[in-house]
Order: C-alpha cells, then structure tokens, then sequence
C-alpha cells in the first residue's frame, strides 16, 4: 500500500514538472524572473523619479535666472531716463539759468589723482568750489582753494555750456558767470544736442529690449518653462520699453520746446 501511495505522489510530481510551462523550466527560475523583472521595474520607476526631481530643479533654476534677467532688464531701461535727464540738465535752453546746470562740469585736477577719480585727470567742480545763483543774470561760483581758478575757469569754458566765467574783481577766490542770451546759433546747438541726448537713449533702449528678448528666445528650448510664463516675462518687459520710451520723448520735447521759448 506505501508503495502504491510513493508511486502516485511521484507520478503526479512529474506531470506538474511536464506541465508547468513551455519551456518546462522548474519553479524557482520562474520565480527568479519574475523577481528579476520587478527589480527592473523599480529601478526605472526610481530613475523616471529621478529625472522628474532633475527636471523641477531645473526649471526652478531658469525661472529664479529669468526673474534676475526681468530684474536687471526693468533697471537698465529705467537707467536710460536716468541718463537722458543729466544729460539734458546739462545743455542750456533759455536766457535764465539754474545753478544745478554746473553740475555736470568736470575740472582738470590740479592737485592729481583723487578719490573717485579712476584715470586721475578730472574731478567733479563741487569737489573744488561751490556754485549758486547770485542774481537772475549771473551764476556764482566761489573757489576753495584759490590756486583751482585757472582750472575752474578752464575746465566751465570748455564743457560746451556756453558759459564765461570771468574773475571777481573784488574777490580773487570767486568766479562769476553772465548768463549769455539764446541767440538762433545758440538755439540751434541746443536743439542739436538734445535730438542727439534723444537718439542715444532709445538706441540704449532698444538694445537692452533685444538683449532680455534674446534670453528668453534661448529660454524656450529648455524643459520646464512654460510658454505663458514667458509670453508673461515679455509682456513685462515690453510695457516697461514703452513707458520708458514715452519717457524719453517726453523729455526731449520738452527740452526741445524750453530751447525754442529761450530765443522769444
């Protein structure tokens, strides 16, 4: 009887090995390919993870350097007003004149290189005297030290302002400066350096507008940046070139305008 019972058991062994597959291969390889693929399957899983954690960063990344190029873009075009307006305080218009208008005269430094003076040869006049209105025709301009004069004198006359200055003859540390009246030829240079202030800042203007334009043309061939994101960047940017650049001529016509009134 056991030996009817060990017959069947292994009979019945032998048909489950004939038919547990195709390949009749045992149990255990089965499993170990099963197990195989399930490690391979989890390793794809953990490096798709890993390129999406890439990928987030790097788009973290470009966002955080489009926001310092939006940054960066809005101050330089900002700086082309800041820019026009110093250089149009510099240009007289008119038959009275503000003091503020020597602000932008530089004199040859006499005594050598100073600070803030990177090349050594020019310092600004406030640096070597104070200046002022002394009455509706006349700018003031008393000197620290009376040895500056000559380079003061100098350093006005040739600042293409139009201006004079001659010695006080009561007070030998003091320059006064008679405010020349507009004539046509004076008009007609101020008008020319204002178009040509005009032309400087919205060529600055337009640069920069190209330069953050740019950036965001590469930025489009990188993952991770939306496309209403950027349009968003260069909606921004564009409105701020354009309030700068009504700004611009804003000014200028304005200048422009004040030069034609000083020969009336």
């Amino acid at each position: 009887m056991q030996g009817m019972t060990g017959l069947l058991a292994r009979a019945r062994y032998g048909f489950a090995v004939a038919t547990r597959g195709a390949d009749h291969a045992p149990l255990w390889s089965l499993m170990q390919r099963r197990g195989a693929k399930k490690k391979q399957g989890d390793k794809a899983r953990k490096s798709q993870k890993a390129e999406e954690k890439k990928a987030d960063r790097e788009s973290e990344d470009l966002g955080a350097q489009l926001e310092m190029d939006r940054v960066e873009a809005e101050h330089t075009l900002q700086k082309c007003v800041t820019h026009l307006k110093a250089t149009l305080d510099g240009i007289n218009t008119s038959s009275t004149m503000d003091a503020s208008l020597l602000d932008s005269v530089t004199i040859k430094n006499p005594y050598g290189k100073a600070s803030g003076d990177k090349d050594g040869t020019s310092v600004p006049l406030n640096q070597l005297a104070q200046y002022f209105e002394k009455d509706g025709r006349t700018l003031q301009v008393i000197l620290y030290m009376p040895e500056t004069l000559k380079a003061v004198e100098n350093g006005i006359r040739s600042a293409n302002l139009g201006l004079n200055p001659v010695q006080d003859t009561l007070n030998s540390n003091v320059l006064l400066i008679p405010i020349p009246t507009m004539g046509p030829q004076a008009v007609a240079n101020a008008l020319k350096r204002i178009a040509a202030a005009k032309q400087i800042a919205l060529d600055a203007l337009g640069n920069e507008h190209k330069r953050f334009n740019k950036v965001l043309k590469n930025a489009k061939d990188k993952p991770g940046v939306g496309r209403d994101t950027l349009r968003a960047y260069e909606n921004a940017i564009e409105k701020v070139k354009e309030s700068v650049k009504k700004r611009i001529v804003e000014l200028t016509d304005k200048k422009m305008k004040e030069a034609k009134e000083g020969d009336e």
